[in-house]
């Protein structure tokens, strides 16, 4: 009996703790590189528009012990997971709308304005770009291809569309729908421009 009552204080307590609270454990970032690394040794990672925020909780208690997670680590992937599962809602950029973009950059374009590349920083790291890519200083995403290169391989024009339509060449394309506004893409996309004249 008096164990069923410690399990049930302790339990309350947790239940107390509001979620963002307990988010901040862990970061988007190190949520996105555990995904990358960890989930594709077994399989393709899923994008996290494949479920809905109470599946992935779900799939991510089988997964602890099927993927040998430690507890931080299930909770920064399922923080990630649920955190850029827009299709559910709950993404931060979820029907957002259409803003125009600032920047007039073709693919031999002018140079990005200061600005504008530390808007596009900040949302590359908000959306933990670097979990899958290799993007700046970020050397750790392998998942897909190397955005430090990638308007050697690809004009300005592609990189905007696969920001909004990230299965518009590849519908199986693991890279989630962030619902990016026109003024957001021309931002990442000038953060990409910065770093390939380095």
């Amino acid at each position: 009996m008096r164990r069923l009552t410690m399990v049930s204080g302790l339990v309350a307590c947790l239940a107390a703790v509001p979620t963002g609270i307990r988010a901040q454990e862990v970061t988007l970032s190190e949520g996105g590189q555990v995904y990358a690394a960890t989930c594709s040794r077994c399989h393709n990672p899923r994008s996290p528009s494949e479920r809905s925020d109470a599946e992935w909780d779900v799939i991510m208690a089988h997964m602890r012990t099927r993927g040998n997670l430690s507890g931080r680590e299930t909770r920064a992937v399922l923080y990630f997971l649920q955190a850029t599962n827009v299709s559910s809602g709950t993404g931060e950029h979820a029907g957002q709308a259409e803003r125009p973009g600032a920047m007039s950059q073709g693919p031999g374009g002018a140079t990005p304005d200061t600005d504008q590349v530390a808007s596009g920083l900040q949302l590359v790291e908000q959306k933990a770009c670097m979990a899958c890519h290799k993007i700046g200083p970020h050397k750790v995403g392998t998942v897909g291809p190397n955005l430090n290169t990638v308007l050697t391989r690809r004009d300005a024009h592609y990189v905007l569309r696969k920001l909004e339509s990230p299965t518009m060449d590849n519908p199986a394309s693991v890279m989630p729908q962030m619902n990016l506004s026109a003024e957001q893409r021309e931002a990442i996309l000038a953060y990409i421009v910065s770093i390939s004249k380095k």
